[in-house]
């Protein structure tokens, strides 16, 4: 069993800080899905608790590496939800680092692969990192997205809070994928992970999932990673790319512009607003890619919003000039 191995680690992981660094104390909390969330030390608690019928949720034997054991959560009806939820101990501090080790499943037809969703009392503030089977990632708050062209391979997500300021790494990269700063207001001090919607299906492989409020570390920061946790993630390069959010080209534009877009925007509504906030063009988004006529617009920054009901998907500025 890795379990016992990796709380030895943490403990003397935890040892060495208080010895090398005084008044400094580092150790992961772990569910390293042996055991279901409900049973693990520390336990979840279930959530959001009314799950479709057809909802899977059980410990499996992962097929790539003996011995160790994978969480397997497929709840890919819209019309349940159910999540696991731990109160992080958080104390006063507004500081919290979380890394998960989850993949997506062949063939599954739900939305999106997984979901965290982050509270802490002290700063008033939240978010959610979304993983979704259009290979986006996302941020709720603020809103911000990435696409990552292999998003069904294993990867390892590292999500950090410092105060109202969320970050986003993808294996270990140094470089954020997604950072900024959340205006969600939130009254909780947990974080969950399952399915929160009942507009969107969840269905992923989870290896492992760790947490620590002691500090905001980014990759090569704080404690490393357990040993007896993998670290492996989908290497081949070719098929793996991480690009800006920014979906509009060309910027500045002089005539027209292209929304490049996710299937998740399909029929969404796309809004120009100027700079005084006055709604100048709006439309459908249609495709992989919808030309807007900028055509007739005065010179000067634009902000494009792409919302859909009450949800905004994008938001983004450009300049039109002279044509």
């Amino acid at each position: 069993m890795k379990k016992s191995a990796v709380i030895l680690f943490c403990l003397l992981t935890a040892l060495f800080a208080s010895v090398s660094s005084p008044g400094i104390s580092q150790a992961w909390v772990i569910y390293d899905c042996s055991v279901l969330p409900t049973d693990n030390t520390p336990a979840f608690t279930a959530g959001d608790n009314s799950p479709a019928v057809d909802f899977i949720a059980e410990v499996i034997n992962d097929p790539d590496i003996t011995n160790n054991k994978l969480f397997k959560y497929d709840h890919s009806d819209t019309t349940g939800k159910t999540t696991y939820k731990m109160s992080w101990e958080i104390g006063g501090g507004t500081a919290a680092t979380i890394i998960a080790r989850i993949k997506g499943m062949e063939g599954s037809q739900s939305k999106r692969i997984a979901e965290i969703d982050v509270r802490n009392v002290n700063s008033g503030l939240g978010s959610k990192l979304q993983i979704g089977y259009d290979d986006t990632v996302r941020l709720e708050s603020p809103s911000l997205a990435a696409y990552l062209g292999n998003i069904k391979e294993w990867h390892l997500y590292r999500f950090v809070m410092n105060g109202a300021y969320l970050s986003v790494y993808i294996d270990e990269n140094p470089t954020a994928v997604l950072s900024g700063t959340s205006t969600k207001s939130r009254t909780d001090n947990w974080f969950k992970f399952g399915d929160q919607s009942a507009s969107y299906s969840h269905s992923g492989l989870w290896d492992y999932i760790i947490w620590d409020v002691s500090g905001a570390y980014a990759p090569g920061q704080g404690a490393a990673i357990p040993e007896n946790l993998s670290k492996d993630f989908y290497t081949n390069t070719p098929h793996l790319s991480i690009i800006s959010s920014s979906k509009l080209y060309p910027n500045p534009s002089s005539g027209q512009i292209t929304i490049s877009s996710f299937e998740s925007w399909i029929d969404a509504e796309y809004i120009i607003f100027n700079f005084l906030g006055q709604k100048m063009r709006c439309g459908l988004i249609s495709g992989a890619s919808t030309t807007v006529s900028t055509a007739n617009l005065p010179n000067g920054a634009y902000t494009m919003v792409i919302r859909r009901g009450d949800e905004t998907l994008h938001r983004e500025r450009f300049i039109q000039l002279a044509q």
